[in-house]
């Protein structure tokens, strides 16, 4: 028996291994972020997360996004922001040699894992960013 029929399971083994980590590594992103996603369009948020005298803010990127078109719900552990990208045709679709935007209905689930969120103060949006002033029940509560 050759060396490589031999080490030809350990290879397949490896392989397994690999792909199995690279798996747990994009499950465990989901969770770090606390985000999953459940509309019809993937869009992924890019965001910041910051506590600033003791409110939790939250910077999400929504480009082409207008405010009416903007929902955030509450609830104790979580927040739900939905929207909608309005597709703007300026030109015929044969004019376009790449469309490589998203258009439609998305909305994102963010986990806060630590603290109860209380309430939250009205969003801003301001050129394609939405900002969210959340507050969150004291840590000795």
């Amino acid at each position: 028996m050759t060396t490589e029929k031999m080490l030809e399971p350990l290879l397949q083994y490896q392989q397994k291994m690999e792909n199995d980590l690279l798996e747990i590594h994009k499950r465990s992103h989901q969770l770090a972020t606390g985000m999953v996603h459940t509309g019809n369009i993937t869009l992924e948020p890019i965001y910041d997360l910051y506590i600033l005298d003791g409110i939790l803010h939250m910077e999400l990127e929504l480009p082409g996004v207008v405010e009416e078109d903007i929902e955030v719900e509450l609830a104790p552990k979580s927040l739900k922001i939905t929207g909608k990208v309005h597709k703007m045709q300026l030109l015929p679709d044969e004019a376009y040699l790449v469309q490589n935007r998203k258009y439609g209905i998305f909305d994102y689930m963010f986990t806060i894992p630590s603290q109860q969120i209380l309430s939250h103060e009205t969003p801003e949006l301001h050129h394609g960013i939405l900002h969210l002033k959340l507050h969150l029940e004291s840590a000795e509560s």
